[in-house]
């Protein structure tokens, strides 16, 4: 049953000739502690098939094996750092570092096959004593994995310590047909869990939209680059109700020439017009309205215009005199499907105006002698 594992049909097959019932009897269990070791006595009332499986020592490899392994703490809200023009990962040192309850925590472990062929390995992994998996997380696992020749696996979990204190860590090791291949380290002490932990990092995005004062946000808007991954200007958001910090932030960010529609929208409140006529004009208002970009706005605060946006462009056609003198069918046409499409938008345009400009009586002057319509020409001319 063990080495049946090629396939699905494979294994239903070694199944199928175990004569186990698909519907088990109630099994006696009984756990018996004695002298600080635990043993089970199992009483079967049906066929059965027991699996047992336990973590035993085994000795060390000799040295020079092909197989590194790597284990690193790290807080999932704020993994990276920048430093210069590159991103670093951050990570968490098991003893000088601290963490703090509550919080979920992660654990990074890379294991590295530097050989030229594929490699089963068994990894044995875990979480500090006492601390609670999440995510589909575990308290200890043991894997079988496969490693390709010059390749790198690596796998992450997640945990949280549900109090302050010391605890225990266990670190990665990798073996190999019963031998130790390669392990991490263990920690010079225990993991310190603290209420507040001293180290924080003052140079991040979170800290600084969270933890920083008003002038500590301004120096690194100004300084640092803001549209990397990682920086969601929104977080400072709570920060634009004081309309002195506003004003500082949206005047440093407009002459960046970074928009962010979160803080712009505290214009209303503070009765900024530069900011609430720049948020009309980025946020999409008029989606729901037909050929919305062919729709003037003209109000005090804000102003679009379809012709200086570029979305309507008047255009002219050679040649002007139609080769057809007279109309063809009882209803007039235009036979020119692109001059067609072009009058047809410049209509819906003209349109939605309260009142046309000099310019667009113009441009309705020529699109009627295109059409030879000279008599409504003359008159509007």
């Amino acid at each position: 049953l063990c080495h049946a594992t090629g396939s699905f049909t494979e294994m239903a097959a070694a199944l199928a000739v175990l004569d186990l019932p698909f519907a088990p009897a109630e099994h006696d269990f009984d756990f018996q502690t004695t002298g600080g070791s635990t043993s089970l006595r199992l009483a079967a009332r049906s066929p059965a098939v027991l699996f047992h499986k336990e973590i035993v020592p085994c000795p060390d490899c000799e040295p020079g094996q092909p197989i590194l392994v790597q284990q690193n703490f790290y807080d999932p809200a704020d993994r990276t750092a920048q430093v210069g023009d590159e991103t670093v990962n951050k990570y968490i040192h098991p003893v000088r570092g601290q963490f703090a309850p509550y919080k979920v925590y992660g654990i990074e472990m890379v294991v590295t096959n530097t050989s030229n062929s594929q490699l089963r390995l068994d990894v044995l992994t875990q979480i500090p004593m006492g601390a609670v998996p999440v995510s589909g997380g575990f308290y200890s696992k043991c894997r079988a994995m496969d490693v390709a020749g010059f390749s790198t696996t690596r796998l992450e979990w997640l945990f949280y310590f549900p109090r302050c204190g010391q605890f225990t860590f266990f670190p990665a090791h990798v073996s190999r047909r019963g031998l130790l291949m390669a392990c991490v380290p263990p920690a010079e002490g225990p993991l310190q869990v603290v209420e507040n932990p001293a180290a924080r990092d003052t140079t991040s995005w979170r800290y600084v939209a969270n933890m920083a004062t008003d002038q500590q946000v301004l120096e690194y808007l100004a300084r640092e680059n803001l549209a990397r991954p990682g920086i969601n200007l929104s977080e400072i958001a709570w920060r634009m109700n004081d309309k002195a910090t506003f004003t500082q932030v949206v005047d440093l960010l407009r002459a960046r020439h970074i928009y962010e529609d979160a803080l712009w929208s505290f214009g209303f409140k503070h009765a900024d017009p530069a900011a609430v006529a720049e948020w009309i004009g980025r946020h999409p208002l008029l989606d729901r309205v037909e050929r919305q970009e062919l729709v003037p706005v003209q109000t005090r605060l804000f102003r679009r215009d379809p012709i200086a946006a570029g979305t309507l462009r008047h255009l002219e056609y050679r040649p002007f005199v139609n080769a057809r003198a007279h109309q063809l069918g009882e209803k007039r046409e235009i036979l020119n499907d692109s001059f067609k499409a072009q009058y047809h938008k410049f209509l819906f345009y003209a349109a939605h105006k309260a009142v046309p400009s000099l310019e667009d009586l113009l441009a309705l002057t020529y699109y009627l002698l295109l059409q030879d319509r000279i008599e409504e020409a003359t008159k509007l001319f």
